[in-house]
């Protein structure tokens, strides 16, 4: 029987299997378009790659500037863990006791239909290993 953590784990690893299925789809096409503007502009195929890394690396740039106000080299969000509530309650860690301040260090937020706890990484650690030893 699944606990909490195995439940994280299991539903950490589909996430990654749909990733990697994506990409995998994702490639088989770009070889099939890829082959088929060789044939029809040669050289300047690759072109068409470029212009749309290009632009999409721009809009990724306006949106961390003009909607998210980060610098262009922040990298501040390196430094949180994003972790589904309802797993962190499962597994006690989002619950107020007289002895733990977790629900001051854990910024609770929605997701795509969850409840997500952003937590800094430096207590991330020290969280999951008070609560597995109550």
């Amino acid at each position: 029987r699944f606990d909490a953590f195995d439940r994280a784990a299991a539903e950490d690893d589909l996430s990654k299997m749909k990733v990697l299925v994506t990409l995998g789809v994702a490639f088989l096409l770009g070889i099939l378009a890829g082959a088929h503007l060789e044939n029809e502009l040669r050289r300047r195929a690759f072109l068409i790659p470029a212009a749309i890394t290009g632009v999409a690396g721009f809009l990724h740039l306006a949106y961390r500037v003009l909607v998210l106000q980060r610098s262009v080299l922040d990298v501040t969000e390196m430094e949180v863990v994003e972790v589904p509530a309802d797993i962190l309650g499962d597994a006690g860690v989002l619950t107020a006791s007289p002895s733990s301040n977790n629900l001051d260090a854990a910024f609770v937020h929605g997701g795509i239909g969850r409840n997500i706890a952003t937590l800094d990484q430096a207590c991330v650690l020290q969280m999951l290993e008070e609560s597995r030893s109550q």
